[in-house]
């Protein structure tokens, strides 16, 4: 036991036996138990081989780790590279950061990547607390050699470049995390045309929402596993408020919101002229819209005027003022409802 000693307070093992079916491994025994995530300094001294030759001092590190399982955003999808084409500064592929936001260590191995349309496979890697991971195609390992905790997936979806959905599942395929984006996450025209990441500004937040996301600030156009250029731990205090109503058949309207909601119950929701309310779904997966179906079909040319009251977001703010908004469901035209009422064929040149 005296040819082997530990830093961190461990000290001298205090047993050290040659194993049975291999005498070239050493298993060494402890007075005090590992602490999960401590890495440590193993020194190795006068050790001799059969023949007498002493090994001269080593010194090898290892780390102990016992991963956890994790929740819902425990991991969460932080940054991604959906069209790198023109080039601004990283590599010209596609590529997924993940981010630790737990206390735990967390083991990805066997964990999915994966589109609206299919799912890679995650290679062997455990992250941290508040470590990044880069996930890339294994075609693409040797454009990523640059990067920290870049880490390798089998079959990579490929991901659309003007909207697609990314899902996170662990080992046994439960949602860790998820988000569907669209070009208008960039927030700049601009980087629309590629080579810029989209970024997650508070990694912390409970939930998706798309005004938490923008295009990357970084002048290489993003930050593959270090912090992005936009992040902001602020936490977000402001209720939902609704912008717009789409009419989704006679009796069916969805409402879209400006950020994603917790939940919303019939009694949150009043219309006038009356009609009962039969209904409210929230549209996964995004559940930023909810499709409120009554008990009766909409009156074509009837100026309607719903109310939206007591609805919180998915991080619990409330409203801060009812939501009034009026909406009408159109005739359908027929033959001579409209006149062609004017013409011109030849217009004036300049």
């Amino acid at each position: 036991t005296g040819n082997y000693s530990a830093d961190n307070g461990l000290g001298s093992p205090s047993n050290a036996t040659l194993s049975g079916a291999d005498p070239t491994v050493v298993n060494l025994t402890f007075g005090s138990q590992f602490t999960n995530g401590t890495t440590y300094q193993l020194t190795v001294s006068n050790i001799e081989d059969l023949a007498g030759n002493a090994i001269a001092i080593v010194t090898e590190p290892f780390t102990y780790i016992v991963p956890s399982p994790a929740g819902l955003r425990d991991v969460v999808i932080n940054e991604f590279m959906c069209d790198p084409t023109p080039f601004v500064g990283l590599a010209d592929a596609e590529f997924v950061e993940v981010f630790n936001t737990s206390q735990n260590f967390i083991d990805l191995t066997g964990w999915k990547i994966g589109d609206a349309s299919s799912f890679g496979t995650i290679g062997s890697h455990v992250i941290g607390p508040n470590e990044y991971a880069v996930l890339i195609s294994t075609t693409d390992e040797a454009l990523f050699s640059f990067v920290p905790n870049s880490v390798t997936v089998t079959s990579f979806p490929s991901l659309n470049n003007s909207g697609d959905d990314i899902i996170l599942q662990d080992a046994n395929e439960v949602v860790i995390d998820q988000l569907t984006y669209d070009l208008s996450w960039y927030g700049d025209e601009d980087k629309e045309d590629g080579g810029y990441t989209i970024e997650q500004i508070n990694p912390f937040a409970s939930c998706i929402n798309a005004s938490n996301w923008s295009g990357s600030e970084d002048p290489n156009g993003g930050t593959p596993s270090v912090q992005n250029s936009v992040y902001d731990d602020t936490p977000d205090t402001e209720g939902p408020s609704f912008s717009g109503i789409e009419i989704i058949d006679a009796d069916t309207i969805r409402l879209t919101a400006t950020e994603t909601l917790g939940t919303i119950a019939v009694s949150n929701v009043t219309i006038n002229p009356i009609i009962g309310v039969n209904s409210t779904t929230l549209v996964s997966p995004s559940n930023q819209q909810v499709d409120i179906a009554f008990d009766a079909p909409l009156d074509s040319g009837v100026v309607y005027t719903l109310t939206i009251t007591g609805v919180s977001d998915c991080e619990g703010n409330a409203q801060t003022a009812d939501t009034t908004l009026e909406f009408v469901v159109p005739f359908t035209a027929d033959s001579g409802s409209f006149a062609i009422n004017e013409v011109l064929f030849n217009p004036y040149t300049g």
